[in-house]
């Protein structure tokens, strides 16, 4: 980092790793905290996130790919899926919409091109009316709690 950047707060480049055999590489701030851009590989589950931070939480968007083949595209706030996002499941399914506090709360799931259904979500899980979509035709259903209740 260049002499302007360390008068005005910019930031500097590192790799740190960690003894759980954590990894960060990328900007920090002047107290140390992972602030910017950077990227940093879980060790122990083996999940990978590059993307923005703040005073040392995941904040603006990233990209969260899980070892288990799920992945999130989007914004967080304080660690947390928290705006509009999109996330892939490893089985092709995907919701994209508005998350809050680390979960969907609205959008449309996807389970391929020709059936997707846009509605509220609860805690994952589609809940109350829904506009369900497949091969075209498209008509209200009510879900609870991810189950199907009825069309309407």
């Amino acid at each position: 980092m260049g002499l302007f950047g360390k008068l005005f707060g910019g930031s500097s480049k590192v790799k740190e790793t960690y003894r759980n055999g954590d990894w960060y590489y990328g900007e920090l701030n002047s107290s140390g905290d992972r602030h910017g851009h950077g990227e940093y590989h879980y060790y122990g589950n083996g999940d990978h996130y590059v993307g923005e931070w703040a005073y040392g939480k995941i904040n603006g968007y990233g990209v969260l790919k899980e070892r288990n083949g799920n992945r999130y595209e989007g914004e967080f706030v304080d660690n947390e899926y928290h705006g509009k996002g999109t996330y892939y499941f490893a089985n092709g399914h995907r919701i994209v919409g508005t998350f809050r506090h680390g979960s969907p709360v609205s959008g449309t799931l996807y389970w391929d091109s020709y059936e997707y259904c846009s509605g509220s979500f609860n805690r994952w899980h589609l809940d109350g009316r829904c506009m369900y979509t497949k091969n075209g035709s498209t008509f209200p259903v009510l879900y609870d709690n991810g189950e199907v209740v009825r069309r309407l």
